[in-house]
């Protein structure tokens, strides 16, 4: 691949992301919607600085039957790449989220702002010292059991983590924090509406 193809005119570097889809689906980029239409669509990031790596969460979504479905897929790039993802939304031929039968489910976190945090084994994108994750994919009354929460945060140069296996409830407002300044795990607190 010729990396001088990926550097625009400023001299900083760029990287491509093309994404192929149902011409219907509906792009989000790091949860911004994107205005682009059709089957492949391509996406350039500017002005990267050589060296680093940079993650981007791509969710497609669309109507199927009446409901809503969502793929989400997590990359990381580095300046003067390239990559492809293709959604083709197989996975949730079964399962659709069904458009007012599910409940709200909300998870907050406090959490150290640098940390990095994995919900359920899969690294989240969000940032700072309060991060909010929900989901309307549980019924209200409806568990996930063994939903792990891990957060890692680097205390005096390594990385430590913490782990918290909880069960999440549909319709429920759950608040854990983390707090990597005391020997204790995590402490928590559950709303259900």
């Amino acid at each position: 691949m010729n990396s001088d193809m990926y550097r625009s005119l400023d001299g900083s570097q760029t990287a491509l992301l093309s994404v192929s889809v149902p011409a219907e689906a509906k792009i989000f980029v790091n949860g911004a919607e994107t205005t682009s239409t059709g089957n492949e669509r391509q996406f350039v990031s500017r002005g990267l600085t050589a060296g680093n790596r940079y993650e981007y969460e791509v969710r497609a979504e669309m109507l199927r039957d009446g409901n809503t479905v969502t793929e989400t897929k997590t990359v990381t790039l580095g300046p003067g790449q390239q990559v492809n993802l293709t959604f083709n939304f197989e996975d949730n031929k079964e399962a659709p989220v069904a458009a007012g039968s599910k409940a709200k489910t909300k998870l907050t976190l406090h959490v150290p702002a640098d940390a990095k945090v994995f919900l359920a084994g899969h690294e989240t994108s969000a940032t700072g010292e309060v991060r909010e994750f929900t989901t309307s994919k549980l019924d209200s009354g409806a568990e996930w059991k063994s939903y792990t929460v891990r957060v890692v945060s680097n205390i005096n140069g390594r990385d430590v983590s913490k782990d918290e296996t909880i069960t999440l409830t549909g319709g429920e407002d759950r608040d854990l924090t983390f707090d990597f300044n005391s020997n204790s795990v995590a402490t928590t607190a559950a709303v259900t509406r």
